[in-house]
């Protein structure tokens, strides 16, 4: 019945699709790697509505399960979400995580530039999406 549910999911809309993702981890116990694959897929759908911070976490959920490379991935997916649906500070703390658990430096500076960059990125105008404005 759960595989006929997630089969179901592929040409479903995106939010009914969502619900039978979450149904299908609700009801049953299943294998830790179709666990993983189920959070990815409910993340890609949710995704695909245009609900991005619901979408990280659900690839944050699929990571905290996940091990080595999936892991990774999916909270690249999540980062990048995160910084899409305007929740900048966390999609970069997500960032930094990733950054640092393969060996390169964060992405986030906790130093400003001094002198003439400092007047100049204070004069600029933001670019922030208008969805993004409070």
């Amino acid at each position: 019945m759960i595989a006929r549910g997630v089969h179901d999911a592929h040409s479903a809309t995106p939010d009914r699709a969502a619900d039978l993702y979450k149904r299908a981890l609700a009801l049953a116990a299943h294998p830790a790697a179709r666990v993983v694959t189920l959070y990815a897929r409910l993340g890609d759908t949710l995704t695909n509505a245009g609900r991005g911070a619901a979408a990280a976490e659900a690839y944050l959920a699929g990571a905290a399960r996940a091990a080595g490379d999936a892991s990774l991935e999916l909270r690249n997916r999540a980062a990048a979400q995160l910084l899409r649906s305007c929740h900048t500070d966390r999609g970069l703390g997500v960032i930094d995580h990733v950054l640092g658990e393969v060996g390169l430096p964060k992405a986030t500076r906790r130093w400003l530039p001094i002198g003439s960059r400092t007047r100049a990125r204070r004069s600029a105008p933001t670019r922030w999406p208008s969805r993004c404005r409070a």
